[in-house]
């Protein structure tokens, strides 16, 4: 199956001493106010790990949220902004949003899966 959604990617960080606050606004609500958005199709996210699979260094992020959508973009950027505004998509003043980092990315090619 070739999918053609894109992912916005967005790193992150809570402010400091209040991670435990950030992610519990982040899981319990924050995912849960984008997937509403029409076009935004899943959410999900991801916490660092130490590895030895790691380049270049430590990284400046502890957290990493994947949004999947489709659609025009528009719209979506949009009606984020609006339910940003009107009070339906709150940001957290846990959320350090000045280290926030965000890209937006489109499938190159078909996934290729290993072989069962």
């Amino acid at each position: 199956m070739d999918d053609k959604r894109m992912r916005l990617l967005v790193f992150s960080n809570p402010v400091a001493g209040r991670e435990d606050e950030f992610n519990d606004w982040y899981d319990n609500r924050h995912l849960h106010d984008v997937v509403a958005v029409h076009g935004v199709h899943a959410a999900r996210r991801f916490e660092l790990v130490d590895s030895p699979m790691a380049h270049g260094g430590p990284s400046p992020h502890m957290y990493l949220a994947v949004y999947e959508f489709d659609g025009d973009l528009d719209a979506i950027a949009a009606d984020m902004g609006a339910r940003s505004e009107d009070g339906r998509m709150p940001v957290s003043d846990s959320y350090d949003v000045s280290t926030t980092i965000s890209s937006l990315w489109a499938p190159r090619g078909p996934a290729v899966l290993a072989p069962e």
